[in-house]
């Protein structure tokens, strides 16, 4: 096999299992999750880490500083300099 023909079908494994646009669309509300400003946050699925934060700092009662956005976790695993993982467990 051609390394074309694989990259294509890993392509289509991958729409299929996407979510559907309705999901994507949908805003988590980060209601009894741990909050962070992050200036870098991803979405991963590699083993039980759920999403990756860069230059993350802990929410408090205030915004968020400039140049960050909010995310939450349900749990999490905090990493060197700021760096977060997200986690199932």
């Amino acid at each position: 096999m051609n390394i074309k023909t694989i990259l294509a079908l890993c392509a289509m494994a991958s729409l299929a299992t996407a979510a559907p646009a309705e999901d994507l669309e949908k805003k988590d509300d980060c209601t009894g999750k741990n909050q962070f400003c992050c200036e870098i946050f991803f979405p991963i699925n590699l083993l039980f880490v759920r999403a990756v934060g860069k230059n993350c700092i802990a929410k408090g009662s205030v915004s968020c500083p400039s140049g960050t956005t909010l995310h939450c976790c349900t749990s999490n695993f905090p990493l060197s300099n700021g760096n977060l993982a997200c986690t199932q467990l």
